[in-house]
């Protein structure tokens, strides 16, 4: 499975497909797919594979300060406990 397939961000596709993918928007396309990742583990009752999915996710969008992102990854490791 692609990380296109689990983000599903038109945006992020273009950037990616068109060589516009600078350093930043790269971070945060791989934060965004670990997020996806997370919740598709979740989906499946992977539940270790989610936190660490989401983890991940949320690290990288905290450092990079991901505002409403950041506030969605962090809602969804929460709920996982």
């Amino acid at each position: 499975m692609s990380c296109f397939a689990v983000c599903g961000s038109a945006p992020l596709k273009a950037t990616f497909t068109y060589g516009g993918l600078n350093e930043r928007s790269g971070v945060l396309f791989v934060a965004r797919c670990h997020v996806g990742l997370g919740k598709l583990y979740r989906r499946t009752g992977d539940y270790e594979k989610a936190k660490t999915q989401l983890a991940n996710g949320v690290a990288m969008m905290r450092e990079m300060e991901m505002g409403l992102w950041l506030e969605k990854a962090e809602a969804e490791l929460k709920e996982l406990g």
